[in-house]
């Protein structure tokens, strides 16, 4: 019975997020020591250039409503990245992403891709006022004209996270998906890499693993020694050579890419893929 589990999975876990991209800290931390945001994206995304729009749109569709560029962007980045420790280049390299993400789509954003502060009373803000720069506007009655990340003559898929491990991961290892190769990772970020602990019981990990074979229709036979459900196959080097995101997991009988265990098997519980995990009976 669950009641006979014992033991606790202990999770040592670096960075938050899915790692792919642009780090926020680690914009924060450029910016930080000087850097323009210009150079902050061609960091983040190499092999990219910071191109000027030829004619940036008065609107974004986000969640089927036409919304002015300007409060689009105060609210997305309000939302995403806040700004009580964000210098100024490091908002306007988050603009700049929020900017190319949407002309990788078309200038039509689904509100399941990016947050948005709906309420947030942003006319006078620090970021009202580095949307404007980035906008190249005096006022807000002038014309925008956006910069945007390009890669071979399209806008760039700018995905971002909050914090890395030390590198950035690869698209390919994160997704189901092929990738762009701007998005190989193992990028460097200069910011100081956070970690966080975090125990789950073996009768909630069984739990966990169980709720996740069933919605997936997949079939993972656990043994009864939980110290044998999960192992560590692959992973690259983010944080060093013993420790980095991880691109291969064992659950059971089943293998899963890391990212994925950490969304779908246990539903965002640690906050990266990039973790050890021992188990103490």
């Amino acid at each position: 019975t669950e009641s006979d589990i014992k033991g606790t999975f202990i999770f040592r876990v670096y960075g938050y997020g899915h790692g792919v991209g642009m780090s926020q800290h680690g914009a924060m931390a450029m910016a930080a020591n000087g850097d323009t945001y210009e150079k902050i994206l061609t960091h983040y995304y190499p092999g990219t250039t910071v191109k000027t729009e030829s004619s940036t749109p008065a609107t974004i569709k986000y969640g089927g409503v036409d919304i002015g560029i300007v409060e689009y962007l105060c609210k997305t980045t309000k939302q995403e990245m806040g700004y009580s420790s964000a210098g100024k280049e490091a908002l306007k390299a988050q603009m700049a992403t929020i900017y190319t993400y949407a002309k990788h789509n078309n200038f039509v954003v689904k509100r399941s891709q990016h947050a948005y502060a709906d309420n947030f009373d942003y006319v006078g803000s620090k970021i009202y006022e580095a949307c404007l720069e980035y906008l190249g506007m005096a006022a807000a009655t002038d014309s925008p004209v956006a910069k945007y990340v390009d890669y071979n003559g399209s806008a760039a898929n700018t995905v971002y996270f909050a914090s890395s491990a030390g590198k950035t991961a690869s698209a390919s290892s994160v997704w189901k998906a092929d990738t762009y190769p701007y998005l190989s990772g193992g990028v460097s970020s200069c910011e100081t890499v956070d970690s966080t602990t975090k125990e789950i019981s073996a009768a909630d990990m069984k739990k966990y693993i169980e709720s996740y074979a069933k919605d997936n229709n997949v079939q993972i036979t656990l043994s009864d020694n939980p110290a044998e459900w999960l192992e560590i196959l692959s992973h690259d080097s983010a944080y060093s050579s013993d420790i980095g995101y991880i691109t291969e997991l064992r659950v059971g009988n089943a293998k899963i890419k890391g990212n994925a265990f950490r969304c779908y098997v246990v539903d965002f519980a640690i906050k990266s893929h990039c973790f050890t995990v021992e188990y103490k009976a």
